[in-house]
C-alpha cells in the first residue's frame, strides 16, 4: 500500500550539509507518471536535481507475468558553480516484518536479529521483508546495480537523524526496542565529486510477492548478472584466468 512508503525519505549531503529533500522549504518538487512507474524530482536551489525513478517490470518470462519488480534509480545533477562533492541516502521504512517474528532476513533465510551496519553486500545480494501475507527483496548486488558505501538494518529511529551515518556503535535488539511498526533500512551510496551539470545514478531493486511465494527479483537479476562476477569454483580460477590470453 501506498502508506508503507509515507515516512520514507531521500536525502542529499552536498559538502557537508545535510538536505532531508521532502522535508526542506528551500526544495520544489514535482512528480510525473511514467510509462511504467513515476519520477519524483527534487531541486535545491544552485546545488542540484535530484531525481528518484521507478521502473514497474515482470521478472517472470511467461506472457502473463505480473509486474512484481521495480528498478530504482536515483540520480544527482550538479546546479554548483564549483565542483561540489555529493553523497545520497535513502531510509526506506519497512513494515512486513513488523507483524512477524523477525523484520529481516539474509538470502540464505538467516533472521537479522539485531541492528547491523553492512560494508559490503557482495556476500548477501539482497535482503527480504515479509510476513505471512506479502514479501519483499531489497536487492543490492548484481546486473547493473550500483555499489552501496554501506547499509543499515535499523530502528527507524537509530536512522531518522540529523547525522549523515546513523549511529550503530550499540547494536541494539530490534525486538526489545521497537516500537510497533518502526523497523527500517538505510542505503548509503558512495560520495562523488561533480562538475556543474554533471550527472550520477544509482541503481537497485525491489521484488514483492504475496500468499508465501518468493518474489522472483533476486533470481532475475541473478540471470542477468554476467558470470565472471558470479563466484567461480576453486580450482577453477586459475584456468579461467588463463583464457583472455590466447587471444
Amino acid at each position: 500500500s501506498e502508506n508503507q512508503y509515507t515516512r520514507s525519505f531521500l536525502y542529499l549531503r552536498p559538502g557537508k550539509k545535510i538536505v532531508k529533500l521532502s522535508d526542506d522549504s528551500n526544495v520544489t518538487s514535482a512528480a510525473k507518471k511514467t510509462a511504467n512507474g513515476l519520477i519524483l524530482r527534487y531541486t535545491v536551489e544552485k546545488t542540484a536535481i535530484v531525481q528518484i525513478e521507478f521502473e514497474c517490470f515482470a521478472s517472470g518470462s511467461e506472457e502473463e507475468a505480473k509486474e512484481d519488480s521495480v528498478k530504482i534509480i536515483a540520480s544527482v545533477q550538479s546546479l554548483a558553480k564549483k565542483n561540489t562533492e555529493f553523497a545520497l541516502k535513502l531510509v526506506l521504512d519497512t513494515v512486513l516484518g513488523e507483524t512477524d517474528r523477525h523484520h529481516f532476513y539474509t538470502r540464505d533465510d538467516t533472521p537479522v536479529k539485531n541492528e547491523v551496519l553492512y560494508r559490503s553486500v557482495k556476500e548477501e545480494k539482497y535482503f527480504v521483508s515479509r510476513n505471512a501475507k506479502a514479501s519483499m527483496q531489497v536487492i543490492l548486488d548484481g546486473a547493473d546495480i550500483s555499489p552501496i558505501d554501506s547499509l543499515a538494518l535499523a530502528n527507524y529511529a537509530t536512522l531518522d537523524t540529523k547525522k549523515w551515518e546513523a549511529d550503530m556503535s550499540t547494536f541494539r535488539s530490534f525486538d526489545t526496542v521497537l516500537s510497533y511498526n518502526n523497523s527500517a533500512l538505510a542505503i548509503y551510496w558512495p560520495a562523488v565529486k561533480l562538475e556543474a551539470e554533471q550527472e550520477n545514478s544509482n541503481i537497485f531493486y525491489l521484488s514483492f510477492a504475496t500468499n508465501g511465494e518468493i518474489p522472483g527479483g533476486a533470481a532475475y537479476i541473478s540471470s542477468l548478472t554476467a558470470p565472471e562476477e558470479e563466484s567461480i569454483p576453486e580450482g577453477q580460477e586459475q584456468a579461467k584466468s588463463e583464457k583472455p590470453k590466447e587471444k
